[in-house]
């Protein structure tokens, strides 16, 4: 009795495991089995590789820096009498700006003056024994170095009266005014910031592999915050560090700017750079690229069938990347339904760019 309930489970475990492979595992022939001769082809779309135009640009962050900028500092300690400037005023070379207190330096040489005339006075009366053996040669030497000693002092005083004078080095703006008339000033006071920004510089760093590409003359263009919704601006590259950077290994690089824009020091810019033109590159659509284990791979339409081809790339631009290995003009690369794609599928392209 036993081993008939047995046989009966076993039987009806069989029966239930022949029912789910009827209805359950039955084969669909109508679905698409991949590689497969009677799979249906799969619908995609495709790229006919031409040769085309592209310029190898690069793009960096930079910073706009003043062509000169000082702070505006007196080289004495001394009150502050006149002042020739207003906040924010452009003002040229050689003016004056800051006039120190000199009244103790005029006093002391008005008095060196009337020194040096005695002095010069006594010589020529000695000049003149001398001619008649009436003094010795060395009174007259003795005159002849106060003299010297005289005329160093006038010398030493004619500088120090200058330093009171702040004169402007160059053409440029003034910042703001940190100091006024009446106020006592020393080297470490700054009076105000003093910057010239028409040239102005563009500096950026380029990665080290287009070290030996970049070239002093060659043109920029760059684009800031202050300047969005304009033209892009030009400017020429005029100096480079002669070394590459050993921690960011980038290469410093400086372009000058000699516009009328209206640019602030210090500002952010983006920098493009077009470091050389192509004009016979394969370009392929970004899409149509799929990254593999060692690289990167397309998948191309050779005699109705999807051939796997691997490629190197190159430049990148917003819509497509340049394939430097691994193509040739005049190959049809598949775009759409990659996910679904292996080696030897058929297809069914439905579109050709």
């Amino acid at each position: 009795m036993k081993n008939y309930k047995i046989m009966i489970v076993i039987t009806i475990i069989v029966v239930a495991l022949a029912l789910i492979k009827i209805f359950y595992l039955k084969p669909d022939d109508n679905k698409n089995k991949v590689g497969k001769p009677n799979a249906a082809p799969i619908a995609t779309t495709a790229y006919l590789v031409k040769p085309e135009k592209i310029s190898q640009q690069v793009y960096v962050s930079g910073t706009i820096v003043p062509y000169n900028q000082v702070s505006l500092r007196s080289e004495i300690a001394g009150k502050i009498v006149s002042i020739g400037f207003k906040d924010g005023e452009y003002v040229q070379k050689g003016d004056l700006l800051v006039k120190i207190n000199d009244a103790d330096l005029q006093a002391q040489l008005l008095k060196n003056t009337s020194l040096v005339q005695l002095a010069n006075q006594k010589k020529e009366r000695l000049s003149k024994l001398k001619s008649i053996d009436g003094v010795s040669q060395e009174e007259l030497d003795i005159v002849e170095s106060d003299i010297k000693n005289l005329e160093s002092d006038r010398a030493f005083l004619s500088a120090q009266i200058a330093k009171t004078s702040i004169i402007a080095p160059f053409s440029g703006t003034i910042g703001l005014k940190l100091i006024s008339e009446g106020a006592y000033v020393s080297p470490n006071d700054v009076i105000a910031s003093f910057v010239q920004t028409k040239p102005i510089y563009i500096d950026f760093a380029l990665p080290e592999k287009y070290a030996g590409i970049v070239k002093r003359g060659m043109g920029i263009s760059f684009q800031g915050e202050s300047l969005v919704g304009g033209p892009a601006l030009k400017a020429q590259i005029s100096a480079m560090e002669p070394i590459i950077e050993p921690l960011t290994k980038t290469l410093k690089c400086r372009a000058t700017y000699f516009g009328s824009e209206q640019l602030f020091a210090g500002a952010f810019v983006k920098v493009y750079l077009n470091l050389a033109t192509l004009e016979h590159a394969i370009l392929i659509p970004t899409q149509s690229i799929i990254p593999i284990l060692k690289g990167q791979k397309v998948f191309v339409a050779k005699n109705g069938l999807a051939e796997e081809v691997k490629v190197t790339t190159g430049i990148r631009t917003d819509e497509k990347i340049q394939v430097l290995d691994g193509l040739q003009i005049g190959d049809t690369i598949l775009t759409s339904g990659l996910l679904g794609l292996k080696k030897g599928a058929k297809l069914r392209i439905t579109k050709v760019q």
